[in-house]
């Protein structure tokens, strides 16, 4: 069911939290919004749920509107037909975990067997069949999520809402939550707006990423896209590690252009719409330099300060002349720090940004 919020603002005070804001998340896929604490994108999630109620705006869920400020139009929220998973679960600690799965169906007046067929099958599709009849306090943090899950789905809603589930859990459980989650939703093929400042969950996650910063959406698109070509140097520097280097973009016949730097040409790239010649910042990823050796009299020119190994990887940090740089290399190389080295930049992964460069 697709959600969409027209010019939503919401102040606490003074403070504009939500500001302007129109977004359409998408029926069937699962929207990530992203951003730092502070930025908005719980808020918005709760007023979608109808936790909060906007200052001015339109939200519709299905088409329906749910809040509409010329009117004075607010369901609540059990008439939203929403579920929402708190970052804290909400789990009964009195209860056990078939009572805990129930309740929004008792809250209803459901049938004993109706309820009884729809929690069996909530809890298997979370991987707790067989912990129905233990309590709440009997279960591992990851259990206790999962009986979060079981709860949201355990009756037909038309979106599920999640508010930072797995900030709670360790490194490793939280990867494989993440995998569980996204298996999940594509079984049911509910939409799914999920909120998170961990922007690996939310690559690993969001079919779409929609980037908060102080109220507003920055960027929104495939997670790929977003972290590919940012559309502004703050998107860039939230959503992974990138270099950021001074050039100035020269014609180069053929629709391409020549990224000249004080330190030589740093590549020839093909022309992205809307490029035009003049001072440019280019944005390179770390795994997108390649390290090559220093007397064939290429690249830019640089010692090697840090290596960190990671097992599959290795990162460096290298002093150039352009600043230093941060480099990714997959399995092993052999350059260590205090090593002289050259770091060429593959053309098709440099994204140019608008500025003013030195060069």
């Amino acid at each position: 069911m697709t959600v969409a919020l027209q010019q939503v603002t919401k102040r606490f005070g003074n403070t504009t939290v939500i500001d302007a804001l129109s977004a359409t998340f998408r029926s069937g896929a699962i929207s990530v919004l992203l951003g730092a604490s502070g930025c908005g994108k719980t808020t918005t999630l709760r007023c979608i749920a109808g936790l909060e109620t906007p200052d001015i705006g339109r939200i519709t869920i299905a088409g329906l509107d749910v809040f509409r400020s010329e009117g004075g139009l607010s369901l609540p929220p059990e008439r939203r037909e929403i579920a929402m998973v708190f970052q804290s679960y909400a789990i009964w600690p009195h209860m056990t975990v078939r009572e805990n799965v129930g309740l929004p169906l008792r809250a209803r007046g459901a049938d004993a067997r109706e309820q009884a067929a729809a929690v069996d099958r909530a809890l298997a599709l979370v991987g707790l069949a067989d912990f129905g009849s233990r309590m709440a306090t009997q279960l591992s943090g990851g259990q206790q999520q999962r009986v979060a899950l079981a709860r949201s789905i355990v009756r037909p809603t038309r979106v599920i809402l999640l508010d930072e589930p797995l900030s709670n859990l360790d490194a490793k459980l939280r990867i494989a939550m993440r995998k569980e989650l996204k298996a999940l939703q594509r079984e049911l093929g509910t939409t799914m707006i999920f909120v998170t400042h961990d922007q690996d969950e939310a690559m690993s996650l969001g079919d779409e990423v929609f980037l908060f910063h102080e109220g507003r959406i920055l960027q929104q698109g495939e997670p790929q896209e977003v972290y590919h070509r940012p559309a502004s140097r703050y998107v860039a520097e939230f959503f992974g590690k990138t270099n950021f280097v001074d050039a100035v973009a020269a014609p180069e016949g053929d629709g391409r252009l020549a990224l000249r730097t004080n330190q030589g040409e740093l590549a020839v790239i093909d022309a992205p719409n809307g490029a035009t010649p003049g001072p440019v910042v280019c944005a390179i990823r770390p795994e997108a330099w390649r390290i090559v050796e220093p007397a064939g009299g290429q690249g830019i020119r640089g010692r090697v300060r840090e290596r960190t190994f990671i097992g599959d990887r290795q990162e460096l940090v290298v002093e150039t002349a352009l600043g230093p740089q941060a480099v990714i290399t997959l399995g092993y190389h052999a350059a260590k720090a205090g090593d002289e080295v050259a770091l060429v930049a593959d053309p098709q992964r440099i994204h140019l940004l608008p500025g003013q460069a030195d060069a």
